[in-house]
């Protein structure tokens, strides 16, 4: 009876782990657990403006959070700038200001009352 329920839970486990690596082949990923990742990231936050295809720094994050929002919307991209990974993208149109938002300072601009 013992043996049987060994093999009962080894194969259970072994199903639970087959699956969770069958969703990450399928490129989903399980959503993370509280705020480990932008704990484990060591970047700082960092907002560029884009106007006519060149970059600038804003070193005042609330107001590139105010301005960010103030924007129709927010899209994922992947875009590296000065080696600086940028995850959103915040802009009104094609020919408009865009915000860069790397992933620090959007879940920063997230947490504010604004957003």
């Amino acid at each position: 009876m013992f043996l049987i329920r060994r093999w009962v839970v080894l194969n259970v486990t072994l199903g639970i782990i087959a699956i969770i690596l069958g969703l990450y082949l399928a490129g989903i990923s399980p959503p993370t657990v509280g705020k480990v990742l932008s704990a484990l990231d060591r970047s700082l936050p960092l907002c560029l403006v884009e106007w006519k295809g060149a970059f600038t720094q804003w070193s005042d994050l609330d107001q590139c959070c105010l301005q960010a929002r103030k924007q129709l919307s927010c899209e994922d991209e992947d875009q590296t700038v000065d080696w600086q990974k940028l995850s959103k993208v915040c802009t009104t149109g094609k020919t408009s200001v865009k915000f860069h938002l790397n992933q620090k300072a959007y879940s920063y601009c997230q947490n504010q009352v604004i957003w």
